[in-house]
């Protein structure tokens, strides 16, 4: 074993025990930025060797950190805030270099899209009433922008995509474990919303756990719908603990998104006579379940234990108008990126992506951002069109899922502010990128079965 490797090793084992140090002594600051930073170090010595592990090592892991904060949650000591910059460092230097060495990559309207939203926002951040705090909302989406560009290049170089979607599968891992198995041991990642205890596990709050869930979902389904060996048993199985884990984070909107999402992929995949049997099998589990009824029932009824309480959706069309009442400050441009939260009374985010990036980007932003997700959209049907052979049909429709979802639930969350969200669209979207070019995977030649140590990294196999 290479020198650079034992560190690389020792530095992740020894960020991992810091870690669970400081976790046992109440989020010391101290000792977790002291795992975050060699966490770090470790993660650049496994991008000097393989950017391709590097990603994946960090699609997986990035899932169980939103929930590592030191006391005081000062940022900077923050595991996932550290994996954020090592990414956004390591990424932007790796695109430098493929372009000063000459290396071209084919130019798509998902590219040319987001980085026209990324400069509505930036705009939007130098007529911003709290420029700092823009800045910031800005870098996060920047971060997740760049995961697309990484990734879609990263399949071109490789011409596995199928790895990148596996890791979203792998990321579900340790969040599922914890909610599941933490109760066991002493650990309840838990919080109380609404009178309802809703599991949390390794993020900051149910809601996000739930939309991560959601893509889990999809991408399980995807299998299930399209492979025809083990897989697919392996796929229904794993399915059983993240739907179990995905009903107690009572995430309303997720558990729509994933419906609806549900019946997209039933209809595109020529499933349809299936759909009225995930209808009914919903409604009775909704029927039969005492508090996924009375977490539905709020939508509409206010909570009768609290007096001058609202219902969910009531709540919502007060909360909008009161968010829509800011757009006249700068319509063009916006108020800034993150500003909503700051200037109503209750501190609320938007709860709702489209409203949000109207009001805080202004129309500028909001006609880059129907564009991005409109070429997205298109990305999804090209790809689930050209898509030949098992593996590059799983990938296509899983992003057929994955992107229906997240148009469905930003109607009324905040999804785009959730860097730790996007990151795993945007992963599952650069891997539909290369299925939208080139169709087929070499896993899905005659044989079934591609060496992938023969496939060199220009993405040539060995004539």
């Amino acid at each position: 074993m290479a020198v650079d490797q034992v560190a690389m090793v020792l530095l992740g084992a020894a960020s991992v025990a810091l870690v669970f140090v400081a976790l046992a002594h109440s989020g010391s600051s101290t000792v977790l930025a002291a795992g975050s930073v060699l966490g770090a170090a470790a993660l650049v010595l496994l991008a000097f060797r393989s950017m391709e592990a590097f990603v994946l090592v960090v699609l997986v892991a990035r899932s169980g950190l939103d929930g590592l904060h030191a006391v005081g949650h000062t940022a900077s000591t923050d595991p996932a805030t550290a994996l954020g910059a090592v990414f956004t460092v390591v990424a932007l230097l790796w695109l430098a270099s493929r372009r000063l060495s000459g290396r071209k990559h084919p130019v798509t309207a998902p590219s040319v899209t987001l980085l026209a939203f990324l400069v509505a926002a930036a705009l939007a951040t130098l007529g911003s009433e709290a420029p700092g705090h823009s800045l910031g909302e800005v870098a996060r989406l920047a971060t997740a922008i760049l995961m697309f560009f990484v990734v879609d290049r990263l399949c071109e170089d490789t011409r596995r995509p199928d790895r990148f979607v596996l890791a979203v599968l792998g990321a579900a891992v340790v969040p599922v474990a914890v909610a599941l198995a933490g109760p066991l041991v002493g650990v309840h990642r838990t919080e109380v919303k609404d009178r309802i205890v809703r599991a949390v596990s390794t993020f900051a709050q149910s809601n996000p756990f739930g939309h991560f869930l959601t893509l889990v979902l999809v991408v399980l389904f995807a299998y299930v719908l399209v492979r025809r060996d083990r897989t697919r048993v392996v796929a229904l199985v794993a399915a059983v603990p993240v739907l179990l884990v995905f009903g107690l984070t009572y995430t309303r909107l997720a558990w729509v998104g994933a419906v609806i999402a549900a019946l997209v992929m039933l209809w595109v995949s020529g499933h349809r006579r299936l759909a009225p049997a995930l209808v009914v099998l919903l409604v009775v589990g909704a029927v039969v379940t005492p508090q996924v009824r009375h977490r539905l029932d709020q939508l509409v009824r206010p909570n009768a234990a609290v007096s001058g309480s609202e219902s969910g959706f009531g709540w919502r069309i007060g909360h909008w108008g009161d968010v829509a009442g800011l757009s006249g400050h700068n319509p063009v441009t916006g108020i800034g990126p993150g500003v909503v939260a700051l200037r109503l009374s209750d501190h609320e985010p938007t709860h709702n992506d489209y409203l949000g990036v109207f009001v805080e980007l202004g129309v500028v932003g909001l006609v880059t951002y129907a564009g991005a997700l409109a070429s997205l959209v298109a990305l999804a049907v090209r790809a689930q069109r050209r898509a030949a052979g098992e593996h590059a049909r799983t990938i296509a429709l899983a992003f057929v899922g994955a992107i229906t979802a997240y148009l469905v639930a930003s109607a009324a969350a905040n999804l785009l502010g959730q860097v730790v969200i996007m990151w795993y669209l945007f992963a599952v979207a650069g891997a539909a990128a290369w299925v939208a070019r080139h169709g087929r995977l070499p896993a899905d030649s005659t044989s079934g079965v591609v060496d992938a140590v023969h496939v060199p990294p220009g993405g040539r196999e060995p004539a």
